[in-house]
């Protein structure tokens, strides 16, 4: 009797089943190491992004070390966004916010690489090695007196001699040598001691560095300066002299209409000497440094400074027969004298807390702030 052949049918189904088996196997794991591998690409991607926003942390120490960057005493300031290299679409923002504490910031950088965000933030304090100058007017060596034409809306301060008021403060009056008011002071506390004036020396503003570049006054030599002059109308800010700083002669005149941005330098006396003058310098620099006699003529009408003044004697009438009219919108400095009651017309000397922070010229680098992280996080 012959033998039956064994089952092909149950053969064939084994390796069906063997085959199935291993394809199930094949795509579990092609499918694992497909999700390891977008895993992998989004870990690489969410570190180069939290890479990228510590590097943002960096970049913005750099920005903060230039002490002509403005920042807010509240609310926040935002700078950016900034690509991580030329025609990438990874960008970082940075984020400056005042914590409450004098000079004391949080700074937070946020970064976007491939639509994945990071951010990592840190504390910083930011000093800096310039002038500040906190009075509307300060002045080392007296008497002085303020005419009844002068509105001084913030604080001044004499150190030595007799302050005598005429005219209208809006702040505290302080003077070493005592107050004789005769005119309004919003407040008169009495006693007073010495503060330190700063002192100007024009040969500073010559030539000077700026994050690390070389600066060089504009040589005028002309006795009047005047609108068509080459200084004039944005002109004396150049990429050899970034801060707009221009030599004067002593004695100089500025006459109609002249309209500088950037910076007076005179060794000797300047006169404001017609009407419709503005000056503006550059964030960090005075608007004028004379290391003589700031004088004041009739023909100086509706005349805007928009800076600092450091008027070695003081500031004083030139031909005057009360129709000059000056707005100063920044600190005045003087070594003596500051006002005296021949300075008539109308004119109003204004605190600005930007105005009053200047670089100090003497210093090598006089733009740098120094930078400290108190705290650095993600």
């Amino acid at each position: 009797m012959r033998k039956k052949a064994p089952n092909k049918g149950f053969a064939l189904l084994l390796v069906l089943l063997l085959m199935a088996a291993g394809v199930t196997l094949c795509s579990s794991y092609l499918s694992a190491a497909s999700v390891r591998g977008r895993i992998s690409a989004t870990y690489a991607q969410a570190s180069r992004a939290r890479y990228v926003a510590e590097s943002g942390l960096q970049h913005a120490i750099c920005l903060m070390r230039d002490s002509s960057l403005q920042l807010p005493q509240s609310g926040s300031l935002a700078l950016g966004s900034f690509p991580v290299e030329q025609n990438s679409s990874d960008t970082y923002t940075i984020t400056v916010t005042p914590t409450g504490v004098d000079k004391q910031y949080t700074v937070t950088a946020d970064a976007v690489v491939n639509g994945i965000k990071r951010t990592s933030s840190m504390t910083v304090s930011r000093t800096t090695t310039g002038v500040t100058v906190q009075q509307t007017m300060i002045v080392a060596a007296g008497p002085m007196t303020v005419p009844g034409g002068v509105t001084i809306n913030g604080d001044i301060h004499l150190n030595s001699g007799r302050l005598t008021n005429y005219g209208t403060i809006n702040g505290t009056a302080t003077s070493v040598g005592g107050i004789t008011n005769y005119g309004y002071i919003q407040n008169n506390p009495g006693g007073a001691t010495a503060k330190t004036v700063p002192a100007f020396n024009v040969a500073n503003y010559y030539n000077y560095t700026l994050s690390g570049g070389a600066g060089t006054a504009y040589n005028f030599t002309d006795s009047t300066m005047k609108k068509a002059n080459v200084p004039c109308n944005g002109n004396a800010v150049t990429p050899t002299n970034p801060g707009g700083v221009v030599k004067g002669p002593p004695g100089m005149s500025i006459i109609n209409n002249a309209e500088l941005i950037g910076t007076i330098v005179v060794a000797g006396d300047l006169t404001l000497d017609g009407h419709d003058i503005v000056l503006t310098p550059v964030n960090g620099f005075p608007a004028i440094v004379c290391t003589g006699t700031l004088y004041i003529s009739d023909n100086a009408r509706n005349v805007t400074i928009n800076g600092a003044v450091a008027a070695t004697n003081g500031i004083m009438p030139g031909t005057s027969h009360g129709h000059a009219s000056v707005t100063i919108n920044g600190p005045i400095i003087c070594q003596t004298r500051g006002m005296t009651s021949g300075l008539t017309g109308t004119h109003v000397i204004n605190y600005n807390a930007a105005r009053g922070s200047l670089y100090d010229m003497s210093a090598p680098q006089p733009d740098k702030g120094v930078i400290i992280v108190q705290q650095w996080g993600d």
